[in-house]
């Protein structure tokens, strides 16, 4: 239940009652839920991790739920950890007390459990927010900022070396088709970064229509073909006849993602190739390089949010972690899978399985 709940909750209570009575309610809810008897269990438990809210009862022997309150908050912000305390009703100086330290909300006993939910849908949504900002600013620091700056060097560049009416050269023109590739990397990491968010929040759709995959596989192919041709890789396409009901645009999108990876991962003089295959049930689109292959831990990570795998581009290329999650929702949003092994020789083949 933990992979599909909407939130990993604590709840810590001495009263073993309390405590599955509230776990009885939250899993009802959605949610999935941890328990720990006293203050020393929940600070162990938070230290694991996983844990994305505490639901902490103020008074328990031993240690109070106002002193695990502050040695959570060395530790953890508001954001990182929302805390909503649960308190009775005659402990007004509790509260206060647990607010001015840190405490995102309360609750008094005996719970209203509809209250208690609205509450936590609120301090789930700030969390989120909060996590998004920092992600963004970790995308806007390591994977944007770099590639910016070359767009800028190469366009200061030419306007100091080449004034109007005069006929650029043929490095100019490298350098510039070299700016027009780092901004198609930069807007491509924007477009994962708001489609990965769009699909967890659930908002995204697909719009199908009839489409030729050969020629959509063909356009993919050709729009990376300058990028290939940059690190001396050749591409190749080799696809069979077939049209079926996609979304063109998305899977554009796959293709235009797995093809750049092959690109960025392999060494200059390798072949990458793009295959479809079809049957009568299922379409089979191969995307196959002569890189480095994925190490043993390596394809755990692949399609996971921010994985990091042991391989680094071969041409200092930034690689966001973002790519291929978002190709698997949209996969999956098509109703097929997408998979990757190592080659029996050199390289990997990452493969699309739609149904027709």
């Amino acid at each position: 239940m933990a992979d599909k709940s909407i939130g990993r909750i604590l709840i810590v209570d001495d009263v073993p009652l309390n405590r599955e009575l509230l776990a009885l309610r939250l899993g009802g809810a959605g949610y999935a839920t941890f328990q720990a008897e006293d203050g020393h269990g929940c600070l162990s438990r938070v230290a694991e991790g996983g844990i994305d809210m505490v639901i902490l009862d103020v008074m328990m022997p031993d240690m109070s739920g106002i002193e695990v309150l502050k040695i959570l908050r060395e530790g953890h912000s508001m954001t990182d950890l929302p805390v909503i305390m649960a308190t009775a009703r005659t402990e007004s100086d509790h509260v206060v007390e647990a607010l001015n330290l840190g405490a995102n909300d309360y609750v008094t006993k005996p719970i209203d459990f509809p209250i208690l939910f609205a509450r936590m849908r609120t301090h789930m949504a700030l969390k989120r927010l909060s996590q998004q900002k920092d992600e963004f600013l970790q995308i806007a620091s390591h994977d944007l900022k770099n590639p910016l700056c070359v767009v800028l060097s190469a366009v200061r560049m030419v306007e100091d070396l080449c004034p109007p009416g005069t006929v650029m050269c043929q490095d100019f023109h490298r350098l510039m088709a070299g700016a027009g590739r780092q901004a198609l990397a930069m807007k491509g990491i924007i477009e994962n970064y708001l489609d990965i968010q769009a699909a967890e929040d659930g908002q995204l759709s697909l719009e199908r229509s009839p489409t030729d995959l050969a020629e959509l596989l063909r356009q993919a192919v050709e729009s990376q073909r300058s990028y290939a041709h940059s690190k001396s890789i050749v591409l190749v396409a080799d696809a069979e006849p077939c049209t079926t009901d996609v979304d063109p645009l998305r899977l554009r999108q796959v293709l235009d993602n797995l093809l750049g990876n092959a690109i960025k991962f392999s060494d200059p003089g390798t072949t990458a190739v793009a295959r479809l295959r079809r049957n009568e049930t299922l379409v089979t689109i191969d995307i196959q390089d002569e890189g480095p292959g994925f190490g043993p831990d390596d394809i755990a990570k692949l399609f996971i949010k921010y994985g990091k795998t042991s391989n680094n581009p071969t041409g200092g290329e930034k690689s966001s972690g973002l790519g291929l999650a978002i190709c698997r929702q949209l996969v999956h949003l098509h109703g097929g899978d997408i998979s990757a092994k190592n080659n029996d020789g050199a390289g990997a083949t990452f493969t699309v399985r739609l149904p027709v």
